[in-house]
């Protein structure tokens, strides 16, 4: 839900300066995706009941180059082995 301001703003540039191919609303899942490994060793450690919504409402700050690079990688990994296109045209991606 909120990440620091600094991370917000670079992640506007990021979505600013995408590629073309695709849509943002494709990258922007590829985004939250990234977000999550990202957080990946603690989101293991916290009590899903309480600690996990607190978290995921409260992001730290974190790198969002690498995040949007592994965004990117993730997205292009995808429509290599079709399992997304652009434009959203599978499922939810």
């Amino acid at each position: 839900k909120e990440l620091p301001l600094p991370c917000v703003l670079r992640l506007w540039d990021a979505y600013f300066s995408a590629p073309p191919e695709g849509s943002l609303q494709e990258l922007h899942t590829f985004v939250c995706l990234a977000v999550l490994e990202t957080c990946q060793d603690e989101l293991l450690e916290l009590d899903g009941d309480e600690e996990l919504p607190q978290y995921l409402q409260h992001l730290p700050a974190m790198d969002m180059g690498r995040v949007v690079t592994s965004a990117l990688n993730m997205r292009d990994d995808c429509l290599a082995r079709g399992l997304c296109g652009s434009g959203g045209t599978r499922g939810a991606l």
